[in-house]
């Protein structure tokens, strides 16, 4: 999602690049080292992430999982 793609009451002068409606980028490998910057993910309670990359096809969905983005990178090279 770009800025100017925010609806005008969700848009902020400066958009944080590593969050966005409540999904994290992976920008600058903020999610996952393994993952290119077209990687994002949610993050809830308890250690609940859904973690997507749309290069690879590839959906983890962790539940209680505190460690979540090391553990999405100790997944990704077994796919």
């Amino acid at each position: 999602m770009t800025t100017d793609t925010f609806p005008a009451d969700q848009s902020a002068e400066t958009p944080n690049p590593d969050c966005s409606f409540l999904w994290w980028l992976n920008h600058e490998a903020s999610r996952s080292d393994v993952a290119d910057e077209t990687a994002f993910a949610a993050k809830g309670a308890g250690g609940h992430t859904i973690f997507v990359w749309p290069e690879r096809d590839v959906v983890i969905v962790l539940r209680w999982v505190v460690a979540g983005v090391q553990a999405v990178d100790w997944i990704l090279p077994v796919l």
